[in-house]
């Protein structure tokens, strides 16, 4: 569903809205990945780096939990930090993010020096504490190694979005779940107008800026991010209570448009049932067509007794 979506929303900005579209950001679907070279090559497909450091940390997680290997643990943070600074610090060259990236095998063996020709040495200064480094050659250093070094994972690498993430989109998914919940069933011109009401409601309140005391600190909420499992506390920004202007604009609108177009309720839902009947074509559309009779003839239970 994720690719028909990125399919229809294209076709969409491209033919009806005539929008060229030049940068794409989005998650390493592998499907979409497939799509954005094969289908889109003028369009510059670029991931997003949270996605691509939480598959990082959980394999890196996997990795420390295997034998001989809890050495690994306590670079996990750092190397996700890493994958954040390569994103910002490289703008869009590709290889120097490749080679900031490559680099991190030699860090970890306490190595700051020679990596390679376009990130020759590490920018950070002097450690002059003792850190956990591991041994090259060690079980914990090839199993980094090789999560560091995947093949799949350093074609992504110099793909790495410099600026913009699809955190705003991950916020609006969310919403959306409030305004249509996955439990429940709606039909398309339902669902079509929970989630205008859903976009109406995140285009008023995501400008919201952090809320302060009276004293003019700013504020903060404390939480426990659910991959730490209660181990660890994290502070975010407190924003702004959220306000509802919209649903009074939308109640003056409903009555703008009784007193001004519809003087009765059959004039009021004429467009209602015209709008009814436009459905977009079901995913099953473009599927090869079957006939349940003949789907039924040839039916056999596992557990049928001969």
């Amino acid at each position: 569903m994720e690719l028909e979506g990125l399919k229809r929303s294209i076709r969409y900005l491209e033919e009806m809205m005539h929008i060229k579209i030049k940068d794409l950001v989005t998650d390493r679907h592998s499907s979409i990945k497939k799509f954005m070279r094969t289908e889109q090559g003028t369009t510059n497909h670029l991931f997003d780096v949270w996605h691509v450091a939480k598959g990082i940390s959980k394999k890196l997680e996997a990795a420390a939990k295997k034998s001989g290997s809890k050495d690994i643990r306590p670079w996990i943070k750092s190397i996700v930090n890493h994958i954040y600074w390569i994103s910002s610090s490289c703008g869009t060259n590709g290889d120097l993010k490749l080679a900031k990236w490559r680099s991190i095998v030699n860090h970890i063996s306490n190595k700051h020096e020679n990596h390679s020709i376009l990130y020759p040495r590490c920018e950070h200064p002097p450690i002059t504490v003792d850190r956990q480094w591991l041994s090259e050659g060690s079980v914990p250093y090839k199993r980094l190694k090789d999560i560091v070094e995947s093949r799949y994972l350093l074609v992504d690498v110099p793909k790495l979005s410099p600026v913009y993430q699809t955190y705003s989109l991950e916020v609006f998914h969310s919403l959306v779940n409030h305004f249509c919940p996955k439990s429940t069933h709606f039909f398309y011109p339902t669902m079509l107008a929970r989630l205008s009401i859903a976009a109406i409601h995140y285009n008023e309140n995501s400008g919201r800026q952090q809320a302060k005391t009276k004293t003019g600190e700013q504020r903060f909420s404390m939480c426990y991010p659910k991959a730490k499992k209660g181990t660890e506390a994290v502070v975010k920004p407190k924003k702004t209570a959220t306000t509802f202007v919209y649903v009074t604009l939308i109640k003056q609108a409903v009555v703008e448009r009784r007193r001004e177009e519809f003087t009765s309720y059959t004039s009021a839902t004429g467009d209602v049932h015209v709008y009814n009947n436009h459905h977009p074509d079901h995913m099953t559309s473009t599927f090869t067509p079957f006939r349940k009779i003949d789907l039924i003839q040839r039916h056999r239970s596992r557990f049928q007794r001969q």
